[in-house]
């Protein structure tokens, strides 16, 4: 994750940025080599489940160019975001976020033009000195969270056609596996 949001590989160029906030913000990166960033094609944090995070709105510098706006939506918990690239690229969607441990949470990102959900693991926090997110990464290999996965009934297939780690499973099965991995040790992602 270094630029958006896994959304990576599919040619999307300036949407692969969508989700790390330079500055505060966060999701924002394009590399999905990262084993805390899933994908699916259908909705696992539903509106009820969303949580309110205290600095998160806001417009951001984008690592590599560009801008990344985040804004609340009235009486929800729910999160506009609006990436304008270096060359001018627009790329809009929406932000969930479920609280994880500490100051880490869950958050599954949907972008308007694409039909898969993104869903991966920032930290959140507010000092003296403003807002400050960082992605984070479980610090396990792939069989571990293989086991994971199995343990709360979900596959995972590491060489889906975009390189983002796809899950297969119930929506159920796959909100308990990123629950999960509250039971992990995460380090700050660095590229």
């Amino acid at each position: 994750m270094t630029s958006t949001f896994c959304k990576s590989l599919r040619d999307r160029g300036t949407q692969c940025a969508v989700l790390r906030f330079a500055g505060l913000m966060l999701l924002a990166a394009v590399i999905v080599t990262v084993a805390g960033c899933y994908e699916t094609d259908f909705e696992v944090i539903d509106a009820s489940s969303a949580v309110a995070v205290y600095g998160v709105t806001g417009t951001y510098n984008v690592e590599g160019g560009g801008t990344m706006t985040i804004s609340a939506v009235p009486l929800s918990n729910d999160y506009r975001f609006r990436e304008v690239s270096k060359d001018n690229k627009i790329s809009t969607g929406y932000l969930r976020l479920v609280p994880l441990k500490g100051s880490i949470y869950i958050v599954q990102a949907k972008y308007d033009d694409d039909s898969f959900y993104y869903f991966d693991f920032y930290e959140f926090t507010v000092d003296s000195s403003g807002s400050h997110y960082r992605p984070m990464d479980p610090s396990i290999e792939e069989e571990g969270l293989d086991q994971l996965a199995q343990q709360n009934g979900v596959t995972i297939d590491w060489y889906s056609i975009d390189l983002v780690p796809y899950l297969e499973g119930s929506r159920a099965n796959i909100m308990a596996f990123l629950r999960a991995h509250a039971t992990l040790p995460f380090t700050y992602y660095t590229k």
